[in-house]
């Protein structure tokens, strides 16, 4: 036994070692190959950000997904920034290039990339073109000028206009307290805006900088400021113990222990907390630079390619806070970007909105017509009640209570009538007016989303007929004032009628609507109720079959009569099955709760097939199609088809 379970050891112990071989053996891609060199790691803020932008830049430059491959290197400095660490990465990534083959191009994320590989520009990186974003040695990226196999963006944060913003929206004492660390990063930033400020006039920094105490004192220090405060925060990753945390880390912290506005000059944590500024977007820079990229892996060479010292930065602030902080929106400049600003649907939709209107007011139309339907029923229900109670004390009530009861179907019936005239009548119009205004008969629509809002208007109308229909034939079955007016019907004519009554929606969605039914069998039925449960199918069919779909109808006569009507459609969820032929029931997929049908038709028609001794039956797989069948008994077979 040992001796086995030692072999079935071995045994999984290979199999891993060959899944984790086959898992990384690399998978090499036609086209160009390009390093993304980034000075961070993968979860720091603005990283995914940086690479999507690559990627946007390269297809702006024609470059397609398949036409390049893109390998990320992170020499994680922000956490661990001891030269130990740089020379481990150094001899991690000297081994794999070593042993793949040459990249076309090397794209620097950042400062410590850019020194990394200006460095290697006669090692690892010879003769191998350079584009650099997101830096913000300014002197380091205009050096590169005069570098033939180097160009880029300089990543300039906007120091000068965020604290003009700020003295005009908040800091009108001129205070403001710089968040900073004792990153490389954070003290660069700090001595370029000690730098700034001795140019603009009536403006006092107050650091608070984790590189002078730890994340403990830092967020003691925060909670001490009163809220009036104006902060600008540079950067908060490293305190003066080495300790680091993640932007997102820093950024709760910062929020949860001060009131003040935080200002800040990058796009991340702008609508999370942060108030705004005049910012850099690091996917605005990584679009810039890939683009760059781009131009140089078609033929450009990198010396043709001037650097771009001017960084594209945008005015961006948050909506919401706006409020907090007493700051008008018209103080803000004319091209500012707000977050978080609700849409007022008015605005930007206003024929949807009056669309809604209209039909907002006939749904209430109709809310109410059944409301009054309901009471009336109820009324009814209770005076038959007190009429039954009565006619069992004399031959003489029970005379009068039938009258009475009479009077009230009759008042019943004529509500019926009338309300199906009332209401039909200006949902023909509405419908009618939507079919002349989608034809464009009185003129154009203008706009292409208006002919949208018109087709949106009569669907809307047409569905609102369906259920006043709907309704209708349901009340009358539930009365019992639907009579079958039974005779000999031939299937194929029933059949091909509501084939020809659906076939314009199925062909104007581009279906395929196939009738199999071509000769056939009598069967003694109403054939107006017959036809209305087919139609009711096929139409169904037809509404919840996607473009490109089939529709088909079937019948046979081997036994009991069934009229199957197939879709190839979105299906209707296992779960919602059991309930689907209850009245003004819907399953929750995507056949049902995407088109919104009443929720009556199938009640009917199986209603209908009920007072026939029949019966419908579903089957219906989700993302593959349904089938619903008719059953007649067999003694309502007249004649069966020729043999």
């Amino acid at each position: 036994m040992r001796l086995i379970a030692r072999t079935a050891s071995a045994a999984a112990t290979v199999l891993v070692a060959l899944a984790v071989l086959v898992i990384a053996a690399p998978v090499q891609a036609e086209g160009k190959r390009v390093l993304l060199l980034s000075a961070y790691h993968p979860t720091f803020s603005h990283v995914d950000d940086q690479i999507e932008g690559v990627r946007a830049g390269l297809a702006k430059a024609g470059l397609g997904e398949h036409a390049y491959q893109l390998d990320v290197e992170f020499m994680d400095t922000k956490r661990f920034p001891e030269q130990r660490n740089v020379a481990e990465f150094r001899s991690r990534l000297r081994y794999k290039l070593a042993n793949a083959p040459e990249y076309d191009l090397v794209i620097a994320a950042d400062d410590n990339a850019l020194t990394f590989a200006l460095a290697e520009q006669k090692g690892m990186f010879a003769e191998t073109p350079i584009v650099f974003l997101g830096v913000n040695d300014r002197d380091l990226a205009r050096r590169q000028q005069s570098n033939p196999g180097v160009t880029g963006v300089v990543e300039s944060s906007s120091m000068a206009g965020t604290l003009r913003l700020m003295r005009r929206l908040t800091a009108q004492d001129g205070a403001v307290h710089v968040i900073s660390d004792a990153s490389t990063t954070g003290r660069a930033l700090l001595e370029r805006l000690r730098t700034v400020v001795a140019d603009i006039p009536a403006i006092e920094l107050k650091v608070i900088s984790l590189a002078e105490m730890t994340f403990a004192e830092f967020e003691r220090r925060l909670a001490a400021l009163p809220p009036e405060s104006d902060l600008l925060l540079l950067s908060a990753f490293q305190d003066e113990s080495g300790q680091t945390r993640s932007f997102e880390r820093s950024l709760d912290a910062i929020v949860s222990h001060t009131d003040a506005p935080v200002y800040y000059l990058w796009r991340k944590g702008i609508g999370e907390g942060l108030l705004g500024g005049r910012v850099v977007s690091h996917r605005v820079q990584g679009r810039v630079a890939g683009h760059m990229a781009g131009r140089i892996l078609q033929g450009t060479a990198p010396s043709e390619i001037p650097v771009q010292t001017e960084s594209p930065n945008r005015v961006i602030f948050d909506y919401t806070l706006l409020d907090r902080y007493g700051i008008d929106p018209a103080a803000l400049p004319e091209d500012t970007i707000r977050v978080n600003e609700p849409e007022r649907v008015w605005d930007t939709h206003p024929y949807l909105v009056l669309a809604a209107t209209v039909i907002g007011v006939l749904l209430l139309m109709i809310i109410a017509g059944l409301v009054v339907f309901a009471r009336l029923r109820q009324r009814t229900a209770q005076r038959l009640a007190w009429y039954q109670r009565e006619l069992e004390n004399s031959l003489e009530e029970r005379t009068r209570a039938r009258d009475e009861a009479e009077r009230a179907n009759a008042a019943k019936s004529d509500f019926l009538a009338s309300m199906s005239h009332e209401l039909r009548t200006p949902l023909n119009a509405v419908i009618g007016y939507a079919e002349i205004m989608e034809q464009e008969l009185m003129g154009p629509l203008g706009q292409p989303q208006y002919r949208d809002y018109v087709r949106d208007i009569r669907a809307s109308g047409e569905h609102l007929l369906e259920l006043v229909n709907d309704v209708l034939d349901l009340s009358k079955i539930e009365v019992g004032r639907y009579e079958l007016n039974e005779r000999d019907v031939p299937i194929a004519e029933v059949v091909q009628q509501a084939v020809a009554i659906a076939r314009p929606k199925a062909n104007a969605k581009g279906l395929a609507l196939a009738n199999h039914v071509t000769d056939g069998f009598r069967v003694c039925a109403d054939e107006r109720a017959l036809r209305q449960i087919l139609l009711n199918l096929l139409t169904n069919a037809v509404k919840y079959t996607p473009e490109g779909g089939r529709v088909s109808v079937e019948a046979t006569a081997d036994g009991p009569v069934s009229i199957t009507v197939r879709d190839t459609g979105t299906g209707i969820a296992q779960a919602d099955l059991d309930s689907i032929f209850e009245p003004f029931r819907q399953g929750e997929n995507a056949r049902y709760h995407r088109k919104q049908g009443t929720g009556i038709g199938l009640a009917v028609s199986r209603k209908l097939a009920l007072m026939h001794d029949g019966d419908l039956e579903l089957q219906s797989e989700e993302g593959v199609g349904t089938a619903v069948t008719l059953y007649l008994p067999e003694s309502r077979v007249v004649a069966a088809a020729a043999a």
